[in-house]
């Protein structure tokens, strides 16, 4: 049976920006990109990882001595993330990253093409903008 949940995706912040997230549960999209410092905007080049976290803050402090973001960087490139705070169970976080990672493929994470498909799962992104993940997913969708 398929069950439908609505992701609100909070903005874009630099990895730098990373001190100031929330100590909440969270579901996460990790990003490449450049900045643009003088008007304040990215543009994002590539969708490098999906996840969820207990604790968002604690998880994406070290996020990157785990799966090695940095190594990803051409020189003018920085690290985006951005976030949905709508969840707090973990078993439905982990139903909606699999469901993401099934359909979005983040570079980052191998996809294993014998693994089981996620649970029929409906996923309604909403709030800013949202690279690479489009408004609404059906997953599985193959």
């Amino acid at each position: 049976m398929s069950k439908e949940y609505t992701l609100n995706i909070q903005g874009y912040y630099l990895d730098v920006s990373r001190s100031q997230f929330p100590a909440l549960p969270a579901i996460f999209f990790v990003y490449k990109g450049t900045f643009n410092a003088e008007n304040r905007t990215c543009v994002l080049k590539q969708l490098l990882y999906v996840g969820d976290a207990d604790d968002l803050l604690q998880c994406a402090a070290t996020l990157d001595s785990r799966i090695n973001l940095s190594s990803t960087l051409d020189s003018d490139e920085a690290i985006f993330y951005t976030f949905s705070l709508d969840y707090s169970d973990p078993v439905i976080r982990k139903r909606i990253v699999d469901a993401l990672v099934y359909e979005l493929r983040p570079s980052l994470i191998k996809f294993n093409p014998n693994a089981p498909k996620p649970a029929q799962t409906t996923i309604i992104v909403s709030g800013n903008k949202h690279a690479f993940v489009p408004a609404r997913i059906e997953a599985p969708s193959f």
